[in-house]
């Protein structure tokens, strides 16, 4: 069970660079510095906030915050890689759903029964190729870093 320790400090990341967890980066020219330093912001007291856990349960606070960092980059870069594959997967899976849906024995227009009522077919099959086709197509590959801890 968890018991009570001291809050893991946040880490502050490097003037000019973005940080989440230990994936440090250059603040891009589109990003303003308001948007970088709330971005940092938010990512360190996440990080503080799960090694503070890990902590907790009786791991030591430097692992608990590598573990944090780690954890936080992976996610980060996760989500990144599923939105650059995702999007073009589901929209090849949509054009085969759509294809399949449309041309199968219900016919393009017939309706399929919904919770939101009757749906045309080509709807049908469309949406579900893209979410099959995101799932399928769109899984992120795992990244793996050293920590970078900010001075």
């Amino acid at each position: 069970m968890p018991g009570p320790v001291e809050i893991v400090a946040p880490i502050v990341a490097p003037r000019e660079k973005g940080r989440i967890g230990d994936w440090v980066f250059d603040q891009p020219n589109w990003v303003s510095d308001h948007d970088l330093a709330r971005t940092n912001g938010t990512s360190a007291v996440i990080e503080s906030q799960v090694s503070t856990f890990y902590a907790s349960i009786g791991v030591p606070v430097d692992r608990a915050s590598r573990i944090a960092a780690a954890q936080l980059a992976g996610g980060a870069s996760g989500a990144l890689a599923g939105a650059a594959a995702g999007a073009p997967a589901a929209t090849v899976g949509a054009l085969i759903g759509g294809t399949i849906g449309g041309t199968s024995a219900l016919g393009l227009f017939s309706p399929v029964l919904t919770p939101l009522g009757g749906v045309s077919a080509g709807v049908v099959g469309t949406a579900t190729g893209a979410g099959v086709g995101a799932a399928v197509l769109g899984v992120p590959q795992r990244r793996s870093a050293q920590p970078q801890v900010a001075s």
